[in-house]
């Protein structure tokens, strides 16, 4: 009875717990006993065991919320000023069509007319002195075509007909190596060429003459003759790379 009592208290319950007589009453024949109830009175019985105080512990420090965090968090942001007003759209200018540095060769004007919105083309010349109707949108260059009669005649008046409407640049001789062109030995050009062609050194910048590709005595040939024979001679540019090269040796 008291190992019972002893197990209820430890549960922290006070139990009534029925005993029975002890084993011996069964003797081969099955006897009732007589069964005595005790109650054990949880205010007697034996106390729990006592364990260390919580105050004996070691102290839990509290610590106040505020002592961590700021009451305030100050946070800097830079931000960048956001424009007030519109910008005023972009202007598009158009290109000039006199701005660019290539030229037209035509033989009816109307057709060199239809480069002018081209912003690359800002002249044009048709192997004579007189531009035949060219549009004053693109420059036009006369050429002295030949030292003969037929072109020398109206050459003054129509190169200083160009230079007044603009034009900067007056050319020479149409292929005069070749004898189906100008045909003219290089001392005869360069004869033609003081004569017709210097008189407007200064006022335009003067081309030698327009030579071919020929070999022997024509092209490269010709030229570095002619060049020799029109010593004093202004000459600012040729018609292509090749009389460049030569005109600056020779320069």
């Amino acid at each position: 009875m008291t190992r019972i009592a002893q197990i209820a208290l430890f549960a922290g319950v006070a139990l009534a717990a029925p005993q029975r007589g002890g084993w011996g009453g069964w003797n081969g024949n099955r006897q009732s006993t007589t069964t005595t109830t005790s109650t054990t009175d949880a205010a007697t019985s034996t106390p729990l065991a006592t364990s260390t105080p919580l105050a004996t512990s070691t102290p839990v420090v509290v610590v106040p919320i505020t002592s961590v965090i700021p009451t305030s968090i100050s946070v800097a942001i830079s931000i960048a000023p956001v424009a007030t007003s519109t910008p005023p759209p972009a202007t598009v200018i158009a290109p000039s069509a006199t701005t660019g540095k290539r030229g037209v060769a035509y033989n009816t004007a109307a057709y060199a007319a239809m480069f002018t919105n081209s912003p690359e083309v800002s002249w044009a010349y048709n192997w004579a002195s007189s531009s035949d109707g060219l549009t004053s949108k693109l420059d036009f260059v006369p050429l002295l075509w030949s030292s003969t009669s037929g072109f020398t005649t109206y050459w003054a008046t129509n190169a200083q007909n160009a230079i007044n409407a603009g034009s900067e640049y007056l050319m020479s001789f149409n292929e005069p190596d070749y004898s189906g062109q100008a045909n003219l030995s290089p001392a005869d050009a360069a004869a033609g060429y003081k004569t017709y062609m210097q008189p407007f050194a200064g006022k335009a910048k003067l081309g030698a003459p327009s030579i071919t590709n020929g070999g022997g005595s024509m092209g490269l040939s010709w030229l570095s003759s002619f060049m020799t024979a029109c010593s004093g001679c202004q000459i600012d540019f040729g018609k292509n790379v090749f009389y460049t090269k030569i005109i600056q040796r020779s320069s």
